[in-house]
């Protein structure tokens, strides 16, 4: 519960300090990828609740459709330095996410939990996470779970304090390191699946 008002009274800060780069950003990503700027997404928040993400648009258009896989080239940077996920602190406004925990995930992922798996969902999603300090080119999604879950039952103001500084390290490398992957693949289930 304390957790979720430092949540809010920080984000409502940074929205309020930050708000020329959000309104810079907005004009910039209209200016060079057009309409829409923000793309919606449907994602699971603690307790499979669907919550819906807001990101700067990084993905071109075709025939009106947003495209999957295209990234314009401010798109890619928006993403590689994390720009295009800014706004989300709407959502920790609303109460969908937190600074720190495990990422939302598509909704259709619940399904392909096993039982140990689901517990990195009994905590609120983050804008980062331990996963994401740790996450790099070719890191499985095992991998990736097994940090979410270490996560949750390790969660303390201290470790959160730590991955906040560790994300912002991890975002300036992020940047300037040209083989790194911003798409990642599929989450089909893992061999620890019981379902």
């Amino acid at each position: 519960m304390i957790k979720d008002y430092m949540d809010k009274i920080l984000a409502l800060f940074l929205i309020l300090a930050l708000s020329p780069i959000f309104l810079f950003l907005i004009f910039f990503n209209f200016v060079f990828n057009g309409r829409p700027i923000f793309f919606i997404q449907e994602r699971s928040g603690k307790e499979k609740k669907k919550i819906k993400l807001i990101k700067l648009r990084t993905i071109q258009l075709d025939n009106k459709k947003i495209s999957k896989v295209k990234y314009t080239f401010m798109g890619n940077f928006f993403r590689r330095s994390g720009l295009d996920e800014i706004f989300q602190l709407f959502n920790i406004i609303k109460g969908d996410l937190s600074f720190v925990g495990p990422r939302p995930l598509y909704m259709k992922y619940n399904d392909l939990y096993d039982k140990d798996q689901l517990q990195r969902i009994k905590v609120k999603p983050g804008l980062t996470g331990l996963a994401q300090i740790h996450q790099y080119n070719g890191i499985t999604w095992e991998e990736k779970i097994r940090y979410d879950l270490k996560y949750v039952q390790d969660i303390n103001f201290l470790l959160d304090i730590k991955i906040i500084i560790k994300t912002f390290f991890k975002i300036i490398f992020r940047i300037f390191d040209t083989n790194f992957n911003t798409i990642s693949d599929e989450f089909k289930g893992t061999k620890n699946n019981d379902k």
